[in-house]
Formats: structure tokens, C-alpha cells, sequence
């Protein structure tokens, strides 16, 4: 684990881990139902903003960013 030099004077709110596989799993699942195709850096992003919307409820707006593709 490392902070790049970006992150070092940021305040973070919090973290969460995701296994693996849920993470290969909504890559797979968003190639086959929304056309998206991520790799699992951008899956993990995806998998933790649907937990936190689902923490929040209604009315919130949650973004992340898919930050790779799926080779």
C-alpha cells in the first residue's frame, strides 16, 4: 500500500474492501448487459458506489470513475 502525491493532503471519508470476485463478476455483468467493458480496477470503483448508494438511499448522487478497460 502507498499514497501517491496526490492523495497525500486529501481527507478520506472512509474505505471498504471488495473481494475479487465481485468485482470480475460486475465486469463480466456490465459487458453483457450495459455494453461497458471495464477491467477490475474500474469494477471495484463500480462495486463500491453501488454499496455506498445503497447505504445512503434515495436522493443521493454518488460518481466514481471507470478508470481502465477490459483487455
Amino acid at each position: 500500500m502507498f499514497l501517491t502525491k496526490n492523495l497525500l493532503k486529501a481527507t478520506i471519508d472512509g474505505a471498504m474492501r471488495i473481494k475479487d470476485e465481485e468485482a470480475i463478476e460486475l465486469c463480466y455483468y456490465l459487458t453483457k448487459y450495459e455494453n461497458l467493458k471495464v477491467g477490475p480496477t474500474a469494477a471495484l470503483n463500480l462495486c463500491a458506489a453501488v454499496k455506498i448508494a445503497k447505504q445512503l438511499g434515495p436522493g443521493h448522487t454518488i460518481a466514481t470513475i471507470l478508470c481502465d478497460y477490459g483487455d
